[in-house]
């Protein structure tokens, strides 16, 4: 029996959530989808201290890149009061089973209204 390359990515995705994250369960639900991204967070992993917030981000791609990037897991940083992100860490998935962990952190950019963005931005800082 075949899996499809979906359910692979799947796994594979499950996996590597398992192996990165600490010993409390994930909490997912999906945020969007665009023309090429299932957009999910979760919510046990939003961090709230002071102006800033973190947050764990899961991207499945509906078709590969060219490079072969499937999904990504993505931690992002918000600044609440200004209205900025920036990304923290990224780990790809490949279609081949392959991944990558890239722990360099971008430059604050401001988040645009109406955006996958901003809907994390408001669900990452809203007081628990």
């Amino acid at each position: 029996m075949r899996i499809s390359r979906i359910y692979s990515t799947f796994l594979l995705a499950a996996t590597v959530v398992f192996l990165t994250s600490p010993a409390h369960a994930e909490n997912w639900f999906f945020v969007t989808e665009s023309d090429d991204i299932k957009f999910f967070l979760d919510r046990d992993s939003i961090s709230l201290k002071g102006k800033l917030s973190e947050v764990k981000t899961f991207e499945v791609r509906h078709k590969p890149e060219d490079d072969g990037t499937v999904a990504a897991i993505v931690k992002r940083e918000y600044s609440c009061q200004e209205k900025k992100s920036r990304v923290k860490q990224v780990t790809t998935l490949f279609d081949d089973s392959s991944m990558r962990v890239f722990k360099e952190t971008t430059s604050w950019e401001l988040v645009k209204a109406e955006t996958v963005d901003a809907f994390i931005l408001q669900k990452a800082c809203e007081p628990k």
